[in-house]
């Protein structure tokens, strides 16, 4: 890209609008783009909370619970050490490359509830409304699941009614679930501190028994994968089918370890840095697949004889966990215990957790006119109360463990029917990005203009996808062997592909819903751009021998373009001065220049300025968002309109020379010659090169004071007149 300079301002050589990418280019049909939709996506009501280090966190140790630390046992029985660690590492590698792909799709649009909108807007309406159904459901009774898991824990130590420590844990998780986002944020900090603590140690303590370093001195290296082997045969099937059926089975469990980990995602509607924390957490399950499952998997199969009974019984507290049962086999007495009280917080974390997924969807369903808006009602702090509540419902569903069949087998029937719904939610958001990957293909747009990109596509999310959708099918084959039907455990495994399917068919027929055509694919909706990220802070510029009012309008430009438009400097070719038009154009940047150019009879003028410096606030094909203006774009991420008390048109600031006698009536008491007048926008100022103090534009708030706070004319223009007026 190349510039050139002259008297002191930089110009965009020619060869930027050949840059310039055309967005039909390569299109399979002839209809024009759709222009971003107002009506879908966007983050509803909540509020931008949560901080790098607890998204971070969060996708670094969500989905780590019961499934890991109890859930491996019965899979280890029925596969072996070897087919427990290929279970593993297959289920692992499919949920890489579901990672991957919504990874760069949230970077890019972080709306609220994120994987109904994709499917919605990627995919079919009907397929967005029933994955919100489907996912949703996934999580909402997963709360119940995790609540008769906190009972069953709490009885390895005590017989305390079952109903009791139920009750507790919904009302904990309900609480939490209302206060603002960043106390929920915080809570899974410090769970997941516990967990990573615990697992680590684990860890330790299994290399030290497999070495013979416990107390009864016991070495047991590889031995059990001599006898009984690497593999085990699957319900006494001999031969390779046997061994074959024991892995397959393995899928089943380590699926459920898995699931949950693509929540973090659903975190960048709520995340005050998406472009920085999402790609960090996305990445970061690399790490965290091969050091918390893949080498888990690994020590399982070095400390525990996969013939324990103990693997497979109905416990379902510490006692069936792989871990205890070898801390114990070593005679460890003490360390049983904590292993329980950790797998208690996981467990209990898990269900807070599941109760916020919930809710987001719902949000996202609203937000998407898939149901009332009172659903999207949140209060001041950015809490959806109401989602949060309809929710939380269904959490009750624990209390069913209190029935004949116990809190073990209520559990069971829990993890099959949420495990199958995310399996057909990560097939899902697989399809989403190669539809979404096809769409940029075909409108002709470089992957190299989006903010993060994941390796491999599209390669990446068919593998995801196809791996998905396979062990989704496969998930209930153990009841259609000789001698093994069962009814409820056919539905348990199998309900969930209907409650998928029955959705998408209802809201077909009753709203006409057609498939997104990839020509027609709306790319821009909702994008937060590099332009919200904390940029270099803004330096006044220096034009030796330029009067004072110059000066201001050079500064004012200067950090303008350094705060609200640094992706057009980054994206040339998205942004091109008189493309297509652009809101933040002609309602800001022409109507500011001018007015400001009415107050400075001055050469050279604001106008010029930006003119001659060919931006013109983020042009973008149908335009896009991203470009933001303050807060208004991370509050409405999907909305193309100014913000509130912003009037476009070219007389939208007729009242502007009122505003300046005003602004410089008052300054005349506040101000003495040769110093500058102070603007009244905010507290925080500095003094440009000619001494005319100015208002630094925080790098968190950018123009969003003057703009909403304050009001546009209020705050921008009375920045213009107080300026002049020094």
């Amino acid at each position: 890209m190349a510039r050139h300079s002259h008297d002191g301002v930089d110009h965009i050589s020619p060869d930027i609008e050949r840059a310039a990418p055309d967005y039909h280019a390569g299109s399979d049909d002839k209809e024009a783009i759709l222009p971003p939709q107002l009506g879908v996506g966007g983050q509803g009501g909540t509020q931008r909370h949560l901080r790098d280090y607890q998204v971070t966190m969060i996708g670094f140790c969500s989905g780590i619970g019961t499934g890991l630390f109890i859930g491996t046992g019965s899979a280890y029985a029925q596969a072996g050490p070897a087919g427990l660690l290929l279970a593993y590492i297959i289920v692992g590698a499919v949920l890489w490359c579901v990672m991957q792909s919504i990874g760069e799709l949230a970077t890019l649009i972080p709306t609220a509830g994120t994987f109904p909108h994709w499917a919605t807007r990627f995919i079919d309406p009907a397929v967005g409304f029933s994955l919100a159904i489907s996912y949703g459901y996934c999580y909402t009774i997963s709360i119940a699941a995790e609540a008769s898991a906190s009972a069953i824990l709490v009885a390895y130590w005590t017989d305390v009614t079952p109903a009791v420590i139920i009750t507790i844990s919904l009302v904990l998780i309900l609480a939490i679930n209302l206060l603002n986002v960043r106390w929920y944020g915080e809570v899974e900090v410090f769970s997941g501190s516990v967990k990573v603590l615990c697992f680590l140690g684990l860890i330790l303590v299994s290399i030290v028994i497999t070495s013979g370093g416990g107390p009864n001195g016991e070495a047991i290296g590889f031995r059990y994968w001599n006898n009984p082997g690497p593999f085990v045969q699957y319900n006494d099937i001999k031969g390779t089918t046997g061994q074959f059926l024991g892995v397959l089975s393995a899928f089943v469990n380590a699926s459920f370890s898995f699931i949950g980990v693509e929540t973090v995602v659903i975190c960048a509607a709520e995340s005050i840095n998406p472009h920085k924390a999402i790609p960090t957490s996305t990445s970061r399950v690399t790490y965290r697949i091969g050091l918390f499952y893949i080498l888990g998997a690994l020590l399982i199969g070095l400390i525990v004889d996969p013939r324990n009974p103990d693997l497979v019984s109905d416990a379902g507290n510490g006692n069936a966990s792989p871990w205890v049962i070898a801390i114990r086999q070593a005679g460890i007495s003490i360390l049983p215990s904590i292993v329980n009280a950790c797998i208690l917080v996981s467990a209990w974390s898990a269900g807070l957790s599941y109760c916020w997924v919930g809710s987001r969807m719902i949000v996202a369903m609203t937000t998407d006119g898939q149901l009332p808006s009172v659903f999207g009602r949140t209060w001041s702090n950015g809490v959806p109360y109401v989602a949060v509540i309809t929710a939380w419902l269904f959490g009750p569903l624990a209390y069913l463990s209190l029935g004949s069949g116990g809190a073990g087998q209520a559990f069971t029937w829990l993890l099959n029917l949420s495990t199958v719904s995310g399996l057909i939610a990560w097939a899902t958001l697989c399809f989403c990005y190669i539809r979404f990957h096809r769409a940029m293909k075909v409108q002709g747009i470089s992957r190299d203009t989006l903010p993060w990109k994941s390796p491999f596509q599209p390669y990446t999310a068919w593998f995801g996808f196809i791996g998905a959708t396979i062990i989704t099918f496969v998930a209930g084959f153990p009841v259609f062997l000789k001698g093994n039907w069962s009814t409820a455990d056919f539905i348990a495994s199998y309900i969930s592909i209907p409650i998928f399917i029955v959705p998408i068919i209802s809201w077909k027929l009753w709203h006409k819903t057609k498939f997104q055509r990839a020509a027609t694919i709306d790319l821009w909706s909702g994008r937060l751009h590099e332009s919200q990220q904390p940029p270099p802070k803004p330096i006044a510029s220096d034009l030796k021998g330029k009067t004072s009012q110059q000066q201001a309008a050079a500064d004012i430009a200067s950090h303008i373009l350094e705060m609200e438009c640094s992706n057009c400097k980054r994206n040339f070719a998205w942004h091109l001065h008189g493309r297509d038009g652009c809101h933040y154009h002609s309602g800001f940047l022409q109507p500011m220049a001018s007015t400001s150019d009415d107050m400075m009879d001055t050469e050279p003028t604001m106008e010029d300025f930006l003119q001659s410096r060919r931006w013109s606030c983020c042009q973008q094909a149908g335009n896009n968002p991203g470009c933001n203006w303050g807060r208004h774009q991370l509050r409405q991420p999907r909305s193309l309109e100014p913000p509130t008390g912003v009037r476009t048109g070219g007389n939208a600031f007729h009242g502007a020379r009122g505003m300046k006698r005003r602004s410089s009536d008052d300054s005349d008491s506040d101000s003495s010659s040769g110093s500058g007048a102070e603007s009244s926008i905010g507290s925080r100022n500095m003094v440009t090169g000619s001494g005319v103090k100015m208002r630094r534009l925080d790098r968190r708030d950018g123009m969003g004071a003057a703009t909403l706070r304050d009001g546009w004319q209020e705050g921008t223009l009375s920045f213009f007149a107080t300026a002049h007026s020094g």
